[in-house]
């Protein structure tokens, strides 16, 4: 996992450095800032006996403030900080930790995350583009988790407090429909410490955002 970070950070920073190099002509509305919101879920890949599927959580609100800057027509660079609350994920359990028993462990959290990419961009047609996303995440996930035996009137209870980094992935689509504003729909997720969700069973678990917003462009004069 370590190694598949560090050669994502290392291609993140040779796609910038590459799309800076053709900036010297680059779009007068070279800065922009955006805000948007978010549908947020929590997505689990489990592998066990019992379960071998793709789950989600249920659906939570988040948000998203970035700031960003054109390298060229179809490159730019972004930094945005971003946060999502009362995320949940269930799970079920035959036995945990060599107890046997009937287990359910309940986990609530909140996730803040700060984000480093690099965008790709297709035009077409006059006002739309097509948008790929890559980067690097440093998430800070805080919450509880209830463990409960379904014999027992006295559940378990623990504090969750887990951060580190994940890479990032992003597949949008955006409007132009003035020279200054963007209209931006995006599908992000970023991966996070399986066990700092899941109790056990999860092979990976990230963080999944259906967002919309805009963007608006500094400087220069109208296109």
């Amino acid at each position: 996992m370590i190694t598949n970070r560090l050669v994502g950070c290392a291609g993140l920073l040779a796609l910038v450095w590459h799309a800076a190099a053709a900036a010297q002509s680059a779009d007068p509305h070279a800065w922009y800032v955006g805000l948007s919101g978010a549908t947020t879920q929590v997505f689990v890949l489990r592998d066990d006996s019992y379960e071998d599927s793709y789950q989600s959580g249920p659906a939570a609100h988040g948000q998203s403030l970035r700031v960003g800057r054109q390298l060229g027509s179809h490159f730019a660079a972004e930094f945005a900080v971003k946060q999502a609350g009362d995320l949940e994920w269930t799970e079920h359990f035959a036995s945990i930790e060599g107890y046997p028993g009937i287990y359910t462990a309940h986990t609530t959290f909140e996730a803040k995350a700060l984000e480093m990419s690099a965008i790709a961009a297709a035009p077409f047609g006059r006002v739309f583009e097509g948008t790929f996303r890559w980067g690097l995440t440093y998430y800070d996930l805080r919450g509880r988790r209830v463990l409960a035996d379904a014999f027992s009137a006295a559940p378990l209870s623990d504090s969750i407090r887990e951060h580190g980094f994940g890479l990032l992935a992003s597949l949008g689509l955006a409007v132009n429909p003035a020279p200054r504003w963007r209209v931006r729909l995006e599908w992000e997720f970023f991966d996070v410490d399986e066990d700092s969700v899941s109790a056990g069973g999860a092979e990976s678990v990230s963080i999944e955002m259906v967002g919309l917003g805009v963007d608006y462009r500094f400087g220069g004069s109208e296109r």
